[in-house]
């Protein structure tokens, strides 16, 4: 019974989420899954640092 698992007595569950945010933490990009089994692929996660903040530092 998740509504009586929760702290709060509702049947959410947690959604895995991922956020890119830039310098002054605007969010640029951001990755949800309802599924909570499943999560943002890494090459997602470099294209969209690529794309929105033009890649990783170093």
């Amino acid at each position: 019974d998740v509504a009586a698992a929760n702290a709060d007595g509702t049947g959410a569950i947690p959604m895995p989420t991922t956020v890119v945010l830039d310098a002054e933490g605007v969010v640029r990009w951001l990755d949800v899954h309802p599924d909570y089994t499943t999560r943002t692929e890494p090459e997602a996660l470099v294209e969209a640092v690529d794309r929105h903040l033009g890649g990783l530092p170093g």
